[in-house]
């Protein structure tokens, strides 16, 4: 009887130049589609937005979306998991906010429906991203909360607020009680839901 021959394996050195020169094909394609500068000036301008929801609680000079997003970052960078993507985790979460340089920081005390603030923010992004088709990909994934990864980033982003709640209730003793409160609803992974029990502790709730 006749078989089918076996497929030859494929060498190191023939794997190591397919991965090469993916990773030159990438570089290439970022290079030939780099941001424009008005689309940099315009992402640069999210260090001006002020986050809203504090600003409904009296606090004036509340920090901006950038310095936010620089808190979720930071927190992604020191306690993601092992068994996630850690640079992927750090993609998704500089890049989660930055929609709301065009649609402003929408909060649920906004008279939108979830579906129509991610509706859009798809919008947003869409054009943002019009010649980084890598970078819309990522912040759909945040978007979508689909994968471990996002779903981490989605949860830090409410520890990095309750933090933020901690902060000023220290500071300019505010009432911040529903912030603590609305991210305690949603995290639920264990290495972020010890620190946020040390924060509840903290506001003695």
């Amino acid at each position: 009887m006749v078989t089918d021959p076996l497929p030859l394996p494929v060498s190191g050195a023939t794997a190591t130049g397919s991965r090469s020169a993916r990773t030159l094909q990438t570089r290439a394609a970022r290079t030939s589609h780099a941001l424009k500068l008005a689309t940099l000036l315009e992402l640069h301008s999210l260090k001006d937005l002020p986050r809203a929801g504090w600003r409904r609680v009296g606090i004036e000079e509340a920090e901006d979306v950038a310095a936010h997003s620089w808190g979720v970052a930071w927190l992604c960078m020191v306690l993601c998991p092992p068994e996630l993507n850690p640079h992927r985790v750090l993609q998704l979460s500089i890049i989660h906010d930055l929609v709301e340089v065009r649609v402003g920081d929408i909060t649920p005390h906004d008279p939108f429906t979830s579906e129509e603030k991610l509706s859009l923010e798809q919008e947003a992004a869409q054009a943002i991203f019009s010649d980084r088709p890598d970078l819309l990909q990522v912040w759909s994934e945040y978007a979508k909360a689909e994968t471990l990864e996002s779903r981490f980033v989605h949860q830090a982003d409410k520890l990095d607020m309750a933090l933020q709640a901690l902060r000023y209730s220290q500071q300019a003793e505010s009432d911040t009680t529903e912030f603590f409160r609305s991210a305690a609803a949603k995290i639920t992974h264990p290495v972020l839901r010890r620190i946020l029990d040390e924060i509840g502790e903290a506001l003695s709730l």
